[in-house]
C-alpha cells in the first residue's frame, strides 16, 4: 500500500497508526488527506462565488496574509533565537501578531 499520508502528515500519521492500528490508522490518515484535498479543490473551483458572496474583500485577504506571514516570522524567531518550545512559540507568535495588528489598526 502506498502511504501518502505519512509523507504529508509525518509524525501525526505515526500517532494515528499507533492509536488505531496499522490498517485503520492508514485509512483515517488517507481519508483526512483526501477530504482536505477535496475541500481545497472545491474552494478553488467556487472561488468566484466565495469572493462575491462571503462579504470578505481584498483588504481582509491582505490582512490575513500579513497575519500569517508575521506569525510565521515570529515563530521562527521564538524557536531559533529564544529556543522556546514549538507549541508555546505558535501561541506566542499568534497572540503577538494579533496584538500588533490591533495596535496598528486601532491605535493607528
Amino acid at each position: 500500500m502506498v502511504d501518502l499520508a505519512s509523507m504529508v502528515f509525518g509524525e501525526f500519521q505515526d500517532k494515528l497508526t499507533s492509536v488505531f492500528g496499522d490498517v485503520v490508522g492508514w485509512a483515517i490518515g488517507h481519508v483526512i488527506l483526501f477530504l482536505s484535498l477535496g475541500a481545497i479543490i472545491f474552494g478553488i473551483r467556487e472561488r468566484n462565488h466565495i469572493m462575491n458572496n462571503s462579504g470578505l474583500g481584498r483588504s481582509h485577504a491582505l490582512d490575513l496574509c500579513v497575519f500569517l506571514v508575521l506569525t510565521a516570522v515570529l515563530y521562527f524567531v521564538y524557536t531559533t533565537i529564544f529556543q522556546f518550545e514549538s507549541i508555546a512559540s505558535w501561541a506566542l507568535a499568534a497572540t503577538s501578531s494579533l496584538s500588533l495588528r490591533w495596535m496598528v489598526t486601532v491605535l493607528g
